[in-house]
């Protein structure tokens, strides 16, 4: 992966375009003017702070410009690094809810089930004939 990347914006009027150009150049980002009308910023970036200049010129209104090397979706996926977000795969576990090993845990309560371990410690089975609340709700 490349260590810099160029995005460019669009702004609706040359104010913000100002206001943006300002606030890159104080936070130490190069920007540049790319047309004469200077609506149209042009800033290097280093990766690890596309984010930051993302928000910074989309906060003053500007839109940012596609290219045909980068796409609005990769500077976003750069910048931001949803597809690299790590789930362990112990917190996976959507699939327990059709697993009969766990359904029938869920109507027979035992000493197994961590999810009754309370409850049975006081004695207390979840059946329908008891009729109790959950020991996280208080009234």
């Amino acid at each position: 992966m490349q260590d810099t990347t160029a995005i460019r914006f669009r702004f609706s009027d040359p104010a913000g375009a100002r206001l943006a150009f300002d606030t890159l150049e104080e936070l130490g980002y190069t920007p540049a003017y790319d047309s004469a009308s200077e609506t149209e910023l042009h800033i290097h970036v280093d990766k690890r702070d596309l984010t930051s200049a993302l928000e910074i010129a989309e906060a003053h209104g500007g839109q940012l410009l596609e290219e045909a090397s980068m796409t609005e979706m990769s500077v976003m996926d750069q910048a931001y690094g949803m597809n690299y977000i790590p789930i362990p795969a112990h917190m996976v576990n959507e699939d327990w809810a059709d697993d009969d090993r766990y359904a029938s845990a869920r109507h027979n309560p035992s000493h197994d089930d961590l999810s009754h371990r309370d409850e049975e410690a006081y004695g207390i089975f979840d059946d329908e004939t008891t009729n109790h609340f959950p020991g996280g709700i208080h009234i």
